[in-house]
């Protein structure tokens, strides 16, 4: 994504560890190429959505141009625009204020590069690598939300329910209620979460932000 980020909700389980290819030998360079090839096809989205959406609109755009044409050669009234009108009010395009051509120009244009983007640019999943040399793994970032969530809980002297985590590709913010008034320790915090991030050797590598909201929470 090529930047999308995912929230724990409190209470509920990590849906699942993507992919697991346990390799217990040292690998070797074949197995390199495998597990680099089963990582990116995992931790990488198709471009699925994007291309049935740009052909669907091309072929409703087929379907009624051809229509009008059909309609005007049995001399029927068009659907929207005859396809004759049209042309002469494309043919008087030039009559438009100049500040019209220049923002139709300008839309047509960032259309034209988000499309391309769309194109050349990697989807992404909202998964981390860990970095291992045995096996090639890959973990749901709610997974990793749900167990920063735990550590800064147990760090912090909060209750599960008063921790939100939010997981990006190269972020975590991890946001502590205060419960009754009682301030949550951030240093202890800050210092589980880093040593949990690097234990976990996620790839790319997530810089975590501790934050304190302002209003406190009265726990029943």
């Amino acid at each position: 994504m090529n930047g999308s980020s995912t929230t724990s909700a409190p209470g509920t389980l990590p849906r699942r560890l993507a992919v697991t290819v346990p390799h217990l030998r040292p690998v070797n360079r074949a197995h390199r190429s495998t597990y680099k090839r089963l990582l990116r096809r995992e931790t990488h989205s198709p471009r699925t959505v994007a291309a049935v959406s740009v052909a669907s609109v091309i072929i409703a755009g087929c379907l009624y141009g051809g229509t009008e044409l059909v309609l005007e050669l049995l001399d029927r009234p068009a659907l929207l625009v005859a396809p004759t009108d049209a042309v002469a009010y494309v043919s008087q395009v030039n009559r438009l204020a100049p500040a019209i051509l220049l923002t139709a120009g300008i839309l047509a244009g960032l259309a034209g590069i988000a499309l391309v983007l769309v194109a050349l640019l990697p989807g992404r999943r909202a998964r981390h690598e860990v970095d291992s040399d045995r096996a090639a793994v890959v973990v749901d970032d709610d997974v990793i939300a749900a167990s920063l969530e735990r550590r800064a809980s147990v760090a912090a002297h909060v209750a599960p329910n008063n921790v939100d985590v939010t997981v990006s590709r190269r972020s975590a913010t991890v946001r502590l209620t205060p419960e009754s008034g009682v301030l949550p320790n951030r240093f202890t915090a800050e210092k589980a979460i880093a040593e949990a991030i690097a234990y976990d050797a996620l790839r790319p590598a997530i810089d975590p932000t501790v934050v304190i909201t302002p209003t406190g929470r009265v726990d029943a």
